[in-house]
């Protein structure tokens, strides 16, 4: 078989945090939304890829990490989710 198999390793975190909204026209200097915080929570989606090693000198497989990337935030891309 392929000694070269790819896995994709998916993981979401909830991040809460302290919020203010705002939108500040630039022309007009008029601001909409609240100067008050709320507390919110955003979900993070980040996605790595991994793939096998080839064996060693002592015949034993590993597995390579690659970087981990944000590939979603609050769903707004729909996750990137294949299953």
């Amino acid at each position: 078989g392929d000694s070269n198999h790819q896995r994709t390793v998916v993981a979401d975190a909830a991040v809460s945090c302290m919020e203010v909204f705002q939108l500040v026209d630039s022309i007009t200097g008029e601001v909409q939304g609240s100067e008050e915080e709320e507390e919110v929570v955003h979900i993070v989606r980040f996605e790595l890829i991994t793939e096998t090693n080839k064996e060693d000198s002592l015949g034993s497989e590993g597995r390579k990490q690659g970087k981990w990337k944000i590939v979603d935030l609050d769903d707004a891309l729909d996750g990137d989710v294949w299953w």
